[in-house]
């Protein structure tokens, strides 16, 4: 009887042994199973946090634009159109685009000539470079590849074919977010040919005056609804700017590559519609990249010179009054 006690308890602690082991085996396979889960769950989780960087394509998309009646360097387009498509792959901005035109002239636009996409969202403003192979006109989209440039390099202001004063990284990437494509510019190196030296003729008459709070400002784009061309005419070299009910004069450069200056000191950007010319002034580049308000002339062409006003311009609580003005060569 005791051997047959000391028997059974010993076989109960064998089995006993055995029971724990399967506990211990069951509880570590429970316990791997958790850890596959939470692991599965952590990919999971990983992949929905990174899916909009790496495969949503944020951007301002892509579309066409048409303008007619554009003068670039020395050509006249019929018309102008535009294709896009600004988008980013693995958080890096893609641009892809170019551009076609129509002429009835025999002429070749500026090698350096570019497209510059103005990106907007509420007072945010910058500009996306296209610049394809020139195309010929009358023959289709000039060709381009995708690029992806610096987030630094992405959105800028311009000046001829040249990017500058570009947006800051973050910036770049809450405006590539949010904005949108609205109207578009041209841009390119002027030609030998045609450039000037500006002028050191420093006059204060007409000129404007230096801006600080920041605005919207009216855009410098390259000819829309053109009213009567004239053929013959080029805005380009030195003027002066007389100023008809005062007398009071100023000098003015025009550039060719949409850029100039007031008494060889104040920048300007001017665009041409046909027989009219637009101009506007700054007191400063900053003025410019701030998108300040500037100083507005609308001038239309009268023979060898040109007739307009000098537009009111409103700083503050103090407004300058308009003046009518007669723009001729010097």
């Amino acid at each position: 009887m005791q051997i047959f006690s000391l028997t059974y308890i010993a076989s109960t602690n064998v089995w006993r042994k055995k029971l724990c082991c399967s506990c211990l085996e069951l509880q570590l396979i429970l316990i791997l199973w958790k850890v596959r889960i939470m692991i599965n769950k952590l990919f999971m989780l990983v992949a929905l946090v990174t899916l909009p960087s790496i495969c949503l394509a944020d951007g301002p998309g892509s579309g066409t634009l048409t303008k007619n009646n554009v003068q670039i360097g020395r050509c006249n387009a019929d018309s102008i159109t535009v294709k896009w498509d600004l988008s980013s792959l693995m958080g890096e901005p893609t641009i892809s685009g170019s551009y076609q035109w129509t002429s009835s002239s025999d002429c070749e636009l500026p090698s350096s000539t570019t497209i510059w996409l103005q990106v907007v969202n509420g007072t945010m403003k910058g500009y996306v470079p296209l610049s394809p192979v020139t195309p010929k006109a009358n023959s289709g989209f000039g060709y381009n590849t995708t690029g992806s440039p610096n987030w630094r390099e992405a959105l800028c202001g311009y000046r001829g074919s040249k990017a500058v004063n570009c947006y800051d990284e973050r910036s770049a990437k809450h405006l590539w977010k949010v904005g949108a494509v609205n109207d578009f510019m041209l841009g390119w190196n002027a030609e030998s040919a045609t450039q000037v030296t500006p002028s050191p003729q420093r006059q204060v008459a007409a000129a404007p005056p230096a801006q600080a709070a920041p605005s919207s400002q009216r855009q410098v784009a390259e000819g829309v609804r053109p009213p009567q061309q004239v053929v013959n005419f080029s805005p380009i070299g030195n003027w002066q700017i007389v100023l008809d009910d005062t007398g009071d004069k100023a000098s003015m450069l025009i550039n060719a590559d949409g850029s100039g200056f007031i008494n060889g000191e104040y920048p300007l950007r001017w665009n041409r519609q046909g027989s009219r010319i637009h101009v506007t002034a700054w007191g400063e580049e900053e003025n410019i990249r701030r998108n300040d308000p500037g100083q507005e002339y609308d001038l239309e062409i009268n023979g060898a010179a040109m007739k307009g006003q000098q537009l009111p311009l409103r700083l503050g609580n103090t407004t300058f009054p308009g003046h009518p003005i007669t723009v001729t060569r010097k």
